[in-house]
């Protein structure tokens, strides 16, 4: 049988190469098996894409444009009268939807936060995505509290992407309520001095 010339659009190649991601890990990822998957030939790829690390980074792109409308969305229901978030259930909102997407795109999550040779996290064009909870729940200014309030939102974004990978990687096998415990006493800590 004879292989379609044509892809659709970029965007079925990225979809392709996110299901090849969570269904068998990013290091199977290779033009050869998306061109396989898409019933192409690794040439007409090529036509589309450089090389398989393009993929890999508009992969990337495409995860972070879906954790950051989950993310907002879940900021809308803590907004408070005023337009301003309350921190608090903001942190635990956030934390919950960074879990849902980490438990639902594991191998993207990995692709997302675990790249070992640091190609996405300096890439100028990713490298504002990074900084989950400092990115939404920044506090503005220049003072010792916001410098403070920043770094503690950099804590809980790490304590946060390390538990879900813990559990991704098999290391732990924490529950969602498990995982929230542990984000809610840290968001606790965070926020004793606050009304």
């Amino acid at each position: 049988m004879a292989r379609n010339k044509i892809i659709s659009s970029k965007e079925a190649i990225i979809d392709t190469s996110l299901n090849i991601i969570n269904e068998e890990g990013v290091n199977s990822l290779s033009i050869r098996k998306i061109a396989s998957r898409m019933n192409v030939s690794s040439m007409t790829l090529y036509n589309y894409v450089e090389n398989v690390d393009d993929i890999k980074k508009e992969v990337v792109i495409e995860g972070f444009r879906k954790l950051y409308k989950e993310s907002y969305c879940a900021l809308l229901s803590v907004k408070k009268h005023d337009g301003s978030i309350h921190m608090r259930e903001g942190c635990i909102d956030l934390a919950r939807v960074l879990f849902k997407f980490g438990c639902e795109y594991h191998g993207l999550f990995q692709l997302m936060f675990c790249s070992s040779d640091g190609k996405f996290r300096n890439d100028a064009e990713i490298l504002p995505f990074y900084g989950y909870f400092a990115n939404l729940l920044r506090r503005k200014g220049t003072g010792r509290n916001a410098a403070d309030h920043n770094r503690t939102l950099q804590m809980l974004d790490h304590i946060a992407k390390n538990l879900i990978l813990e559990r991704i990687q098999g290391v732990h096998a924490y529950t969602a309520e498990e995982y929230e415990a542990y984000i809610e006493v840290f968001v606790s800590k965070m926020f004793d001095n606050e009304k």
